[in-house]
């Protein structure tokens, strides 16, 4: 439907200054599980969940996906096997790691059945879906994006026949259907007051449903990208495109710190909605690498990192447990040059984990092929 020309670097299916985003995503993910967290870092979430709508929207464009229940979930359980096996081990090592703290704490009355209750939850990856935010991190803390996403794949053989009907002119105007139902599903707790509740935390963070809106953005955005004419080199007009993102990313920022007096300002000032706008306007940029900001960010570096982003986002948590927990346990965390020197540590080892990762799952393939 769609038809597309591609840079000579990317495939038809893969565009390398998209791996480049996800790679300072990941990036930004990393630097708050080290305790660097800034308001930049909160554009991750969304970029991500974005990401994979533009990419399967660019990539099934021209394709008729059956809708059946079961169709879908065959669709869903395809695209989430490549992490599957990772995100199993990488609970077992949290679990285990819990499971020798409650031993030292002698077990207290209820531990071992709520670390079951857990595991079990996330090996169904069905923790995103409890209305508690700290049962959803839990374990592995960071498998809740897995689990969300699976729904999402779920859900995209449905998005995908949306997406295909309006004509590209349609598609940049239906995005703003995702902040909008965002917005109006928050306002019943900003009316309430009751904004400080885990239960939102929950509900406008890890709640599949709401970041179906995020997802959505990002196949509207991949179809119109799809039908969209390509340019092969960076201007001065896609400059400046990029340099207005700034400006606006730059100000959704500055007004996310501050707070929000009345109850529909405040609906919208919640922790997806606000970086969700910011975020699609990147996805897009990068996607079409029209300026000279886009192209500087994507080169060799950046492109690998994001081809291991997938499995260091999960390895990358279970390094920073199990380091954190054993120089705790022995000396204390260091702190100063110290401790970000213990943090390019982990992100080493972290990445180093994923390669070998990476390299094992290629040879399993090449040996099944």
């Amino acid at each position: 439907m769609y038809p597309i020309k591609t840079r000579r670097t990317d495939s038809p299916d893969r565009i390398d200054s998209l791996q480049a985003l996800r790679a300072l995503a990941f990036l930004a993910v990393f630097l708050v599980h080290v305790d660097h967290r800034s308001e930049l870092t909160c554009l991750s979430i969304p970029t991500f969940f974005a990401l994979s709508g533009f990419l399967l929207a660019f990539r099934y464009r021209e394709e008729n996906l059956p809708v059946s229940p079961r169709a879908c979930f065959s669709f869903a359980r395809r695209h989430i096997a490549r992490l599957y096996p990772l995100h199993l081990i990488t609970m077992v090592l949290s679990l285990a790691l819990l499971l020798i703290g409650a031993v030292i704490q002698g077990f207290p009355k209820g531990t071992l059945s709520d670390l079951m209750l857990k595991a079990a939850m996330n090996v169904l990856l069905l923790q995103s879906w409890v209305p508690d935010r700290e049962f959803c991190v839990s374990l592995n803390g960071v498998a809740w994006y897995l689990s969300a996403s699976a729904f999402l794949y779920f859900m995209f053989p449905l998005l995908l026949r949306a997406v295909k009907r309006p004509r590209k002119a349609a598609l940049l105007p239906l995005c703003l259907l995702a902040p909008l139902l965002q917005t109006a599903a928050c306002l019943p707790f900003t009316l309430s007051g009751n904004t400080g509740s885990n239960l939102y935390s929950w509900f406008m963070y890890c709640f599949p449903l709401f970041r179906l809106g995020d997802f959505w953005v990002g196949c509207c955005l991949g179809m119109y990208f799809a039908a969209s004419e390509k340019r092969e080199k960076p201007d001065w007009k896609g400059t400046a495109a990029e340099l207005l993102a700034v400006a606006w990313t730059a100000a959704g920022i500055w007004w996310m710190g501050h707070h929000a007096a009345s109850p529909l300002p405040r609906a919208f000032h919640n922790w997806t909605t606000v970086y969700l706008t910011l975020a699609a306007p990147w996805v897009f940029l990068f996607a079409c690498r029209r300026g000279y900001i886009t192209a500087a960010l994507t080169n060799p570096l950046t492109v690998a990192l994001g081809n291991l982003s997938g499995y260091a986002f999960l390895i990358h948590f279970v390094v920073i447990q199990y380091a954190h927990t054993l120089i705790t346990l022995t000396r204390g965390l260091p702190t100063g040059w110290k401790y970000e020197l213990l943090a390019a540590a982990e992100l080493l080892l972290s990445l180093l984990l994923s390669s070998l990762y990476s390299r094992f799952m290629k040879m399993r393939a090449q040996a099944g092929a």
